[in-house]
């Protein structure tokens, strides 16, 4: 992640992408990234995408936030909240087995209506408070306040919306979607399971147009859903589709890239042409052949024996070379 970074900033663009800059790095190597994005971003356009809402909090001027592949809201962090924001939170810290959640909560819900116990950990819960009536705020605070031993309250605190809640608020009818199929897909079950049952546990009821349905009396709520499998294939069948997918794929790139994809078919065909022209062409441009002997360097020299020899050996080197 650094490196890709790295390559990234180095070449001092106007405008970069980043998809997921910090993900998988440990807390103290996100800060830094933090900090290296926030120095580098003068003067440059950095466009990142994230899982981590304070990240985006942090480092991001205008948010985009999607949902189910399509763009939902965009502004600045404030707009956001402003516009989608759930209200404030009230963080109470716990003392140990002496905590009234109930003595809380009714004080928080005289003071603001809608007041709900949004949280409940081990040692801290959460209340939410709608609205922004800061008067009815202060007034739940100095009611709290004195009372704090007595409901078992060690510290209190009060937050503003965060970035997490207008993207569950802005997500939050695609959480009722999902519930929704989930149910539709549990009847479906149940009516499989309904037709599926036989003899005593199954009653004949009539329905229109004649004939009968088989109905279960007892029909248990908790049906586990169907287990779907997708369909054996075989394997030349299953090669045939990675073979498509492959060119499919090689074909989206091409039509992505026609230049690189023509000079790659042309570029091939150009120097084979080329090669072909040269080795056709004449090349004779010094004159008439030569023929060439050594009588032009050793002249009348040619054919001769020359012996060198030693006056001392001249007997035996003669005897040698005969």
């Amino acid at each position: 992640r650094k490196l890709c970074l790295a390559i990234a900033l180095i070449g001092q663009s106007a405008t970069i992408f980043l998809d997921e800059p910090t993900s998988g790095m440990d807390p103290h190597s996100r800060r830094a990234i933090w900090q290296l994005l926030r120095a580098q971003r003068d003067g440059r356009t950095l466009v990142l995408t994230t899982h981590f809402l304070d990240e985006a909090e942090l480092l991001a001027d205008r948010i985009a936030i999607m949902a189910e592949g399509a763009l939902r809201c965009v502004g600045t962090p404030l707009y956001l909240k402003a516009h989608f924001g759930v209200g404030y939170r009230l963080t109470v810290t716990k003392q140990p087995d002496r905590f009234d959640v109930g003595g809380v909560l009714a004080i928080a819900r005289k003071h603001v209506l809608g007041a709900q116990l949004i949280a409940d950990a081990m040692l801290e819960a959460e209340v939410g408070l709608p609205g922004d009536d800061l008067s009815a705020f202060q007034a739940l605070l100095l009611e709290l306040q004195p009372q704090l031993g007595a409901l078992g309250v060690g510290d209190l605190g009060m937050s503003c919306t965060t970035l997490e809640d207008v993207f569950l608020r802005i997500n939050e009818n695609v959480l009722d979607r999902l519930a929704t199929r989930q149910q539709e897909l549990q009847a479906v079950a149940v009516h499989e399971s309904n037709d599926a049952v036989e003899g005593d546990d199954a009653t004949a009821k009539p329905i229109d147009g004649g004939g009968t349905q088989t109905r279960r009396e007892d029909v248990p709520e908790d049906v586990p859903l169907p287990v779907l499998r997708a369909p054996t294939r075989s394997a030349a069948s299953a090669q045939a589709s990675i073979l498509v997918g492959l060119v499919n794929k090689r074909r989206l790139s091409a039509q992505r890239s026609l230049c690189t994809t023509c000079c790659q078919l042309l570029f091939p065909v150009v120097l084979v042409l080329l090669a072909l022209a040269l080795l056709s062409a004449n090349l004779s441009f010094a004159g008439p052949s030569l023929e060439l002997t050594p009588d032009g360097v050793f002249a009348g020299s040619f054919g001769r024996q020359l012996i060198l020899a030693d006056n001392d050996q001249s007997a035996s080197l003669s005897s040698l070379l005969e």
